[in-house]
């Protein structure tokens, strides 16, 4: 089969995407029906290196400790919960992976992951969440309000037998060493729900840990690596 054949069709699955189609088409090596694979992956990292939205993430990276707290239902107190957080860039900066595990002794014992990420197609941030108390996972995407540094984003959750959930997660920068991540749920008319129907049900508050000495550093991205 013709290499343009198999490469289209790459293409247009969007196992590499539009981009990666066209660093195809300019990464053909010396002989007929070759490609430079060095080339290649010079070009689409390049067409899809992180820009300065990644920036503004890097508050997330480092060692934290972390009070998490639930509000179970109406008339039910708050639940809280104390657990320690590291966040990294992966990907070559493309990515920040936040792990949350629970603090020695915390009988809440729940763990987590996000990868939070800014889509430069959508023009809009991103995070993708899983935890150790169920299978599924939610995405949310949304955009920052740069005066409050809060990216708010939304998603839906799917439920068995019922509508799609709405959700909405915040993060909120409050400062290098300090940010906070919040999940609402839509439940208008619901006592406690602001004037929009949302109610909060969980949010994590993270403190950089005083032994942190190389958190909040920007993306290590491929370039930044070799000029080290």
């Amino acid at each position: 089969m013709a290499w343009n054949r198999v490469l289209w069709g790459v293409a247009a699955s969007g196992v590499v995407g539009g981009l990666a189609w066209a660093s195809w088409q300019g990464a053909r090596g010396g002989e007929p029906g070759t490609i430079d694979k060095r080339a290649f992956l010079e070009r689409i990292q390049k067409a899809g290196a992180p820009g300065p939205q990644h920036e503004t993430l890097s508050p997330l990276v480092g060692e934290f400790d972390c009070t998490m707290t639930l509000w179970p239902g109406q008339g039910m107190p708050a639940v809280t919960a104390s657990a320690r957080a590291s966040g990294s860039w992966i990907m070559d900066g493309r990515f920040v992976q936040v792990m949350n595990r629970p603090a020695p002794g915390e009988e809440l014992a729940i763990e987590s992951m996000q990868v939070i990420g800014f889509d430069r197609r959508a023009a809009k941030y991103f995070c993708w969440s899983v935890d150790s108390t169920d299978t599924y996972g939610l995405l949310a995407k949304g955009r920052m309000d740069a005066g409050s540094a809060t990216v708010e984003m939304t998603g839906t959750s799917d439920v068995p037998g019922r509508a799609p959930e709405a959700f909405k997660q915040v993060i909120r920068i409050e400062s290098q060493d300090r940010y906070v991540t919040q999940v609402w749920l839509l439940a208008r008319g619901a006592a406690g729900a602001d004037a929009d129907g949302w109610i909060k049900t969980v949010e994590f508050a993270y403190t950089r840990r005083a032994d942190d000495a190389a958190g909040g550093t920007g993306p290590a991205t491929p370039a930044a690596r070799s000029a080290e």
